[in-house]
């Protein structure tokens, strides 16, 4: 918990590729904010580049909302400065992508109704984890 991307990254090779995953996904954007979007993309591009040299599926996460949304600070500008990046690394990359926070935008129409989706300032419920989830989901298709 609380770590970032940069954070992510060094611990990459021994404490994700060396369990010989079939799919890796990374999620740090919430806590990018704090390294700022120039460390923030030399660390995801790291770890997806090391991913693709090992041959593994890449998914992409972008930020699920936060209370910065109530404020519409910097934070929250952050936020979304940090999502458009994600989309972009998608692209670049050809990996896949879970827009988590579009998921939010699509279900929040009032600062009340992010309520329902947040148990904490910045962590999703259980009903913002299926959003998260949902996302997710769209890479595996039931048999």
């Amino acid at each position: 918990g609380g770590e970032d991307a940069a954070q992510g990254a060094q611990r990459f090779a021994g404490d994700v590729l060396n369990h010989k995953p079939d799919v890796i996904t990374i999620d740090y954007a919430l806590n990018d904010r704090r390294i700022g979007l120039d460390a923030a993309r030399r660390a995801w591009e790291n770890m997806i580049c090391a991913a693709q040299d090992a041959g593994k599926k890449v998914i992409l996460l972008t930020p699920t909302w936060d209370s910065s949304y109530y404020t519409q600070s910097e934070a929250w500008e952050q936020l979304k400065a940090h999502r458009e990046q994600i989309l972009e690394l998608a692209d670049r990359y050809h990996v896949g992508l879970a827009d988590s926070f579009a998921q939010f935008e699509r279900n929040i129409h009032t600062p009340e109704d992010l309520t329902q989706y947040l148990s904490h300032v910045n962590h999703p419920s259980a009903l913002g984890h299926q959003l998260v989830a949902a996302e997710i989901a769209k890479y595996f298709p039931a048999r």
